[in-house]
């Protein structure tokens, strides 16, 4: 077993290797192709069993893929120096950045309160946070001999002000209706359906008013 001291060490070594400031992240990203280089902090398993924490810089990601399952997640693909292809689940990703080959577009995670989430605002003190999930379900009608599979996406937000999530202690769903309740309730305001184009938008509001609130409750 790792002792608390040595976590603690590592979570040190984490924030100060990919701690660091930018403007915005697009809503975007979460699967599908990409390539650019990467930087990784993620948990793996020893020969015996055991939780560590490992680094990887500098590598060629060539993709975000995702294997079949009730609770599937997406995993990173990456090619070593040696051309061998890996792949890092996502759900075991501490700080993750990948930077495309131009320099100008950048995909960042981060792990909050046990799951891995990527950030796609941030401008300090304020940062946003989204994770999707899709449950795939199977039932099996023995009678009649058939087979149907459901599926369900869930996508959600959380807005965080100097680290510590603001309203609620729940989760955004990430679509227009619940995030314009969040920012009537929040800024004290009456907008409507058609007040924001989108999402995006809506994100860029809150990332605008929440720099000016000092209290993140």
């Amino acid at each position: 077993m790792i002792c608390k001291s040595t976590y603690s060490y590592m979570w040190l070594l984490v924030l100060l290797c990919l701690c660091s400031c930018a403007a915005f992240y697009p809503v975007g990203g979460k699967k599908g192709k990409l390539q650019g280089k990467g930087d990784f902090i993620y948990e793996k398993r020893d020969q015996q069993r055991r939780p560590v924490i490992d680094t990887l810089r500098n590598q060629l990601v060539t993709g975000i893929v995702r294997f079949k399952g009730i609770n599937y997640q997406f995993e990173f693909g990456f090619t070593d120096q040696d051309g061998t292809k890996q792949y890092i689940p996502l759900g075991s990703v501490i700080q993750a950045k990948i930077v495309s080959p131009d320099n100008r577009d950048s995909l960042m995670y981060t792990r909050y309160r046990g799951e891995t989430w990527q950030i796609i605002r941030e401008q300090q003190p304020v940062r946003i946070l989204f994770r999707s999930e899709e449950n795939e379900y199977t039932s099996y009608d023995a009678a009649n001999n058939l087979q149907e599979t459901s599926r369900s996406n869930y996508s959600a937000v959380v807005v965080l002000h100097n680290g510590k999530r603001v309203g609620d202690d729940r989760e955004i769903f990430y679509n227009k209706k619940r995030l314009l309740e969040f920012i009537n309730k929040r800024y004290t305001q009456q907008f409507g359906k058609r007040s924001f184009r989108d999402e995006a938008q809506m994100l860029d509001y809150i990332v605008k008013e929440e720099s000016k609130t000092g209290n993140p409750k």
